[in-house]
């Protein structure tokens, strides 16, 4: 059953995404935590916001491992197909591949008829950093960064810790990320409140981060794009990142793609400065997030075939 849970998610991602008004775990996640933080959010008083902010944790990870646990129960007491087609929800809609790609896609096509508005307006959707401002350089920047860490966010921590832990630690696993994507920023105020919360997805993502590289880089040696480069700079630029996994598929897209990430970055009028990731062999044209996108795809393919051959090994179908 697993197999058949894993192959049946990935093509359902494939083919219809995230619509934006269908039901979705990860909007009840968010909707929680904001209704939790009018309780328990605070400006002031590091040690009290450091506290509270472990409260928040505790509360929206252990309500999500909660409902989905009672959500699987339920589902198995009314037979087989049910208990499936609920365990083949669930991980389709933890996986983000389709929604990465639209999303990023439609930057692409704002910059093609030179809409930097609209182009601006469809990043701010993607990143948690200010785009009002920004140039046609520094949005595709942003889009590429947002497509090389979305692969590690939405595409193999998901398939990673559904093969180690089903739906309940992929769901733990999402819990975990949205509170780090909602509080998990180190600039008040929420510097104490969201450090365990970034902390504890930092430990989550560190092995798909590096998973991530592998894929990239293994897409670019079959898909004649610079691998030699690829591994390069990713030892060199890696650590030129604020997030101790975000540099990894960064480091590995740029290098392959040939271009330069990293810079700095304003997230709600706060300077964030990160070093430079990779050698610009060539300019940030839009064009390059077409590239990115070919990548995510590519990688994303060679993972579901990698895990689903280790699926049927170890699990059967």
């Amino acid at each position: 059953m697993p197999l058949k849970i894993f192959i049946f998610s990935f093509l359902l991602d494939i083919l219809l995404g995230d619509p934006e008004n269908f039901p979705h775990p990860v909007r009840l996640i968010g909707k929680a935590i904001e209704k939790v933080n009018r309780f328990l959010f605070i400006f002031d008083f590091k040690t009290k916001a450091f506290i509270n902010g472990i409260i928040l944790f505790i509360i929206i990870v252990s309500g999500t491992s909660a409902g989905i646990i009672f959500l699987l129960i339920l589902s198995n007491y009314l037979g087989s197909t049910f208990f499936l087609l609920i365990n083949i929800y669930l991980l389709y809609s933890a996986i983000a591949l389709k929604d990465l790609k639209d999303k990023t896609f439609r930057i692409y096509k704002a910059l093609s008829i030179n809409n930097i508005e609209l182009a601006r307006y469809y990043l701010s959707h993607v990143v948690g950093r200010d785009t009002k401002n920004l140039s046609e350089h520094e949005i595709v920047r942003g889009t590429v960064e947002t497509i090389a860490e979305g692969f590690t966010d939405g595409v193999v921590s998901p398939m990673f810790y559904f093969f180690f832990g089903g739906n309940i630690l992929v769901w733990i696993y999402k819990a975990i990320n949205t509170l780090d994507s909602m509080v998990g920023y180190n600039f008040p105020p929420y510097t104490y409140y969201g450090r365990f919360s970034a902390k504890i997805d930092d430990m989550f993502n560190f092995i798909p981060a590096r998973l991530s590289v592998v894929f990239i880089l293994f897409y670019a040696l079959i898909g004649k794009k610079d691998f030699k480069n690829g591994i390069g700079v990713f030892k060199k630029y890696r650590k030129n990142h604020p997030s101790p996994n975000g540099g990894n598929p960064e480091s590995a897209m740029a290098g392959i793609l040939g271009i330069r990430l990293g810079g700095i970055n304003y997230y709600k009028g706060h300077k964030s400065e990160r070093g430079y990731i990779g050698i610009p062999k060539k300019p940030l044209k839009k064009e390059v997030i077409k590239e990115a996108i070919d990548v995510l795809y590519g990688a994303s393919f060679l993972l579901f075939v990698i895990e689903g051959l280790f699926l049927w090994i170890v699990k059967g179908f």
